[in-house]
């Protein structure tokens, strides 16, 4: 017991956004903005509460359905917001905003824990969790699912497939850049113009994408590998499963920053810290579906095979220079 008691009280100091014996006084709110999408609901509401009990601190929480919204708003907002931390950007918004200059650097301790899979941006942008992007099917669609990117080209698979905006969505986001990182800046568009006839419905989210999907308007859609967790998990189905392609993969990925104009920084800096530490990481698995940064949390995600990772193609200076033109041409191609 004196163990526990010397372990929670060094915890408290080194965090601390008000410890217990220091002078009274009202207790710091940390405001975060954050994207989670319908597979977690309330996943940060829930579970930023052990931070909030501990350390004596009120997290004030807006959620966001939309990577671009959140930062749109951010950027529109500039030294006038209130924001401190902001949770969810993907990878490929990752690189285009961290050339902003609107996050703060980070020193974090828990950071030592990391897989380095997924590295930093600039020490700005933190890792949290990733996984690699798949297809999602319905088995009994797909007796014999397409082995590479060519075989889903072919007018068999017209009108199969449901995508989300790049403009508008994470995962489309990353669908755009696994095409790029596969096929080139000038294959990409070839591929696209090849799969147009067999896109059933563009979305503005993922959301809205796999609802289409559950109600059986699609049988195929993208989304992260490790999301076949949930209808396993949750659903308690095996209705589903997912394939990726021959050429090989994309990570998918989220990130999480403290903003330059934070007023709170030593605090936000102390919940990115909490956030990568094994408490939290082990409630990714089962609650966010995704692979955790901390090599110390294991899981049996069942991920689909592959060979190829193609991100590493994809350099983060292309991204931020290039990015909406992208989405823009996509968007051109697939209309």
């Amino acid at each position: 017991m004196r163990i526990k008691i010397i372990i929670l009280l060094s915890l408290i100091t080194f965090f601390g956004c008000k410890e217990r014996n220091s002078e009274p006084k009202q207790n710091t709110i940390i405001n975060v903005y954050a994207y989670e999408n319908k597979f977690c609901p309330d996943y940060w509401k829930t579970n930023l509460v052990a931070f909030e009990n501990v350390f004596e601190c009120t997290i004030n929480l807006t959620i966001f359905d939309n990577t671009h919204k959140m930062i749109d708003k951010i950027m529109q907002e500039k030294d006038s917001t209130k924001v401190d931390v902001v949770l969810g950007i993907d990878n490929m918004l990752a690189a285009k905003v961290i050339a902003d200059s609107i996050f703060t650097p980070l020193r974090l301790k828990n950071t030592a824990s990391s897989n380095n899979i997924i590295k930093a941006k600039e020490d700005k942008l933190i890792p949290l969790f990733y996984s690699p992007l798949a297809f999602l099917y319905e088995v009994e669609e797909f007796p014999n699912v397409p082995e590479t990117f060519g075989e889903m080209q072919d007018g068999i698979w017209k009108n199969k497939l449901i995508v989300s905006n790049p403009l508008t969505s994470a995962e489309g986001n990353s669908f755009l850049g696994w095409s790029i990182a596969a096929f080139g800046t000038n294959g990409y568009g070839h591929f696209w113009r090849s799969m147009k006839a067999n896109i059933y419905a563009i979305t503005t989210s993922w959301d809205k994408a796999i609802d289409m999907f559950l109600a059986d308007e699609a049988p195929l859609v993208i989304c992260p590998a490790s999301y076949l967790e949930y209808f396993l998990q949750v659903e308690n189905t095996d209705k589903y499963n997912t394939f990726i392609p021959a050429e090989g993969t994309f990570i998918y990925s989220e990130f999480g920053g403290v903003l330059e104009s934070s007023e709170n920084k030593k605090e936000a800096t102390n919940l990115l810290n909490y956030l990568l530490s094994d408490e939290f990481q082990q409630t990714i698995v089962s609650q966010r579906w995704m692979i955790p940064i901390n090599k110390n949390i294991n899981h049996n995600l069942p991920i689909a095979e592959y060979e190829i990772d193609l991100t590493k193609n994809l350099k983060d200076e292309a991204i931020a220079e290039n990015l909406t033109k992208w989405g823009k041409r996509w968007l051109k191609l697939t209309q």
